[in-house]
């Protein structure tokens, strides 16, 4: 009795220190950028302004100066507005915080980018998730979700109901390599069995970060920034081979 006791104590201890990761609020005073959004050119400081209020990195700022500045601060009201979250049971002892009444405002997406939330944790680790944007347009992505569930498509959607999300793209590679690694993905790596020993005991199977890595691997990016046969979504986000492009409920220093 004393031992389920002390599990149980420290289950909670677990629990409730590691509740407020689950969405971490940017410490910036809201500003009016609508002057910046709508001028010509953007200054170093005019950037450095906009990536502190909306969490968008000059890459997404770029696509969407071309695109369509009014999502910047459409961004911008999502980016800095109090949120709502409710943490569930995911399977076994894992759980996963979701936004219950808005959706967090991943935009700018090109095939190959990769998402990854860190709103996924057992006890008092953040295991997290990530897929691959297969088709940016249609905002369909490739993900391997969790066990007795083979890898498939699903859409952006799900990660825009996670309490966190970071959007990164390959380093110094055109658009066409980036879309090419996403179409070998969804040719090569859908309806795979879920195994966390993917790569280690069994080449038949895979689990989320997996699938990211064997993806890139077979265009020669190892994006598995430890070097080891486990590769998980956070050794993943911290690959020097990736760029940030946007976070949501993470700081901007998130790698």
């Amino acid at each position: 009795m004393k031992i389920l006791t002390s599990f149980i104590l420290i289950f909670l201890i677990f629990f409730i220190s590691d509740e407020h990761k689950a969405h971490i609020k940017p410490d910036v005073i809201p500003v009016n950028i609508t002057d910046i959004v709508k001028k010509e050119n953007w200054s170093a400081d005019d950037y450095n302004l906009l990536t502190s209020q909306t969490g968008l990195t000059h890459i997404s700022l770029d696509i969407l100066k071309q695109e369509n500045i009014n999502k910047i601060l459409s961004v911008q009201k999502a980016y800095l507005s109090p949120v709502n979250i409710i943490c569930k049971p995911h399977m076994l002892l894992s759980r996963t915080e979701r936004l219950t009444d808005t959706l967090s405002p991943i935009t700018a997406l090109e095939n190959g980018d990769i998402l990854i939330t860190s709103s996924s944790h057992v006890l008092g680790f953040r295991n997290g998730h990530c897929s691959i944007v297969i088709d940016a347009e249609k905002e369909i992505i490739l993900e391997a979700a969790f066990i007795g569930r083979n890898s498939e498509f699903s859409t952006v959607d799900r990660f825009r109901k996670y309490s966190s999300v970071a959007v990164f793209r390959l380093k110094n590679t055109d658009s066409e390599t980036r879309s090419k690694i996403a179409e070998f993905a969804a040719e090569n790596l859908v309806n795979k069995p879920y195994s966390l020993l993917a790569g280690v005991f069994d080449n038949n199977s895979t689990h989320c970060s997996h699938l990211i890595w064997s993806a890139f691997n077979a265009f020669g990016y190892d994006l598995n920034s430890n070097g080891g046969k486990i590769v998980t979504p956070s050794d993943i986000a911290k690959s020097p081979l990736l760029e940030l492009k946007q976070v949501y409920g993470l700081p901007l220093t998130f790698k």
